[in-house]
């Protein structure tokens, strides 16, 4: 892995060499208006040592539930790192202040984690269902219900600086990892913003969605520990599922995949001014949703991974289950 300097890009240090620490949490800290059945995702800096994950040494905790039983499924993003997906059999309790803490995991090589936690809130009512698919975003306004966007989100006509709308239409949802990028917000934490559909149905096993991959990390973070991330949460009445999408190193491992351009409201999708962003082609991503049951709550994040100096944007249009 390449580990890279930071020092002339104006953003949090890059992370220390042998500190091995959760470098990411979705929900982020301070989100808001959390659905209750979301699962909780932790972004490692190192392979994990999966036996020493325990009810002990990752805890959820709740103002209101106490102390709640977790799950934990593990994936890899293409640097090799760990992603943790914590999932709970209950709903967590509307309105509670909702706690996670990790102290006694160890890498891989025996390293100890640096102790931490990450607080958020769930939402106050139960959040109206979107129903029957699919969800194609269109004008300049995210649907009246069931869809929710916390973070630097929007829904924009026409290009996104060289990105042009998918599917051919007239416009498309976008949500980064920074601040102000797509809309007049900020990402929860500098790092974070997450689109949440709520109770989708309509029969079918395999949820999909078309979209493009756009980053200021590209093209000269390509293999470093600054692997900002897509990332896709399903859960539904039977169980949930969390799967990396796609990341910078993924799609930067071959470079014929991306074409350079600018970005955003303001010509770059970093608030340093940076314009060597570069975008992905128009792709689709898919889940395998046959054994969760319906309805879904389907949550999709763009996650700055290692620092939030440079930022990554999502653009997303038809999601469907098929």
């Amino acid at each position: 892995m390449i580990t890279a300097s930071r020092a002339n890009r104006g953003g949090p240090k890059p992370l220390q060499t042998g500190i091995f620490e959760v470098v990411q949490t979705i929900p982020a800290y301070g989100t808001t208006l959390v659905d209750p059945s979301s699962p909780i995702i932790l972004f490692f800096n190192d392979v994990v040592d999966q036996t020493t994950v325990t009810s002990s040494t990752i805890q959820l905790n709740g103002t209101v539930s106490g102390l709640i039983p977790v799950t934990a499924s593990f994936d890899s993003v293409c640097s090799g790192n760990t992603v943790a997906a914590l999932t709970h059999a209950t709903p967590l309790a509307l309105n509670e202040v909702v706690t996670v803490d990790w102290n006694g995991v160890k890498s891989a090589s025996g390293t100890s984690i640096l102790p931490g936690s990450s607080t958020f809130d769930v939402a106050a009512t139960t959040p109206t269902s979107f129903g029957a698919g699919p969800v194609v975003f269109t004008g300049t306004s995210f649907p009246a219900s069931g869809v929710v966007c916390v973070g630097d989100c929007a829904v924009l006509s026409g290009a996104f600086g060289s990105a042009p709308p998918i599917l051919n239409t007239t416009s498309s949802a976008y949500f980064s990892s920074g601040y102000s990028v797509t809309g007049l917000s900020f990402a929860i934490a500098d790092t974070t913003s997450t689109l949440t559909v709520h109770g989708l149905t309509n029969g079918g096993s395999t949820l999909s969605f078309s979209y493009r991959f756009i980053s200021a990390e590209f093209p000269d973070y390509i293999g470093s520990e600054f692997d900002d991330v897509f990332t896709v949460m399903v859960s539904g009445p039977s169980g949930a599922k969390v799967q990396t999408v796609n990341s910078v190193n993924q799609l930067g491992a071959n470079m014929a995949n991306l074409t350079a351009g600018t970005f955003g409201n303001d010509g770059a999708v970093n608030a340093s001014g940076d314009t060597k962003a570069m975008m992905s082609a128009e792709l689709t991503g898919s889940v395998n949703v046959s054994t969760l049951g319906t309805p879904l709550t389907v949550s999709l994040s763009a996650s700055d991974v290692g620092d939030s100096a440079y930022d990554t944007v999502v653009e997303l249009n038809n999601i469907r289950i098929q």
